[in-house]
């Protein structure tokens, strides 16, 4: 569901009871963490809280226009020592980069 925040993961007993969230409280058995970027956030906000070793950085990237014919699964390139890569990404290329000691992102909730 887009534009739905998860507020907290309530856990009793070990397992997940429920799930709350912007648009109300889910209750569930089961919770699986897919939030990507967010996932620490999201671990610190279980209860009791969740340890997930991600580290969330800043990273600069971009798209070219659109390729015509350019196969969905065309190899992707990476260059470590350079810290860059390229790939396919929705029938254009992305290009990004990594500096070898990124800025943390969103550090202490910011």
């Amino acid at each position: 569901v887009e534009h739905c925040q998860v507020n907290r993961i309530v856990s009793e007993q070990g397992a997940v009871k429920s799930v709350e969230t912007s648009m109300g409280t889910v209750e569930c058995q089961y919770f699986v963490n897919s939030s990507g970027f967010w996932s620490r956030h999201v671990g610190e906000i279980s209860e009791p809280p969740v340890a997930v070793p991600i580290h969330p950085a800043e990273h600069y990237h971009l798209h070219t226009k659109p390729v015509p014919d350019l196969p969905p699964d065309t190899p992707v390139v990476r260059d470590p020592d350079n810290f860059i890569y390229f790939r396919e990404n929705e029938g254009r290329f992305l290009a990004g980069g990594f500096e070898p000691q990124a800025k943390p992102a969103y550090q202490d909730g910011e």
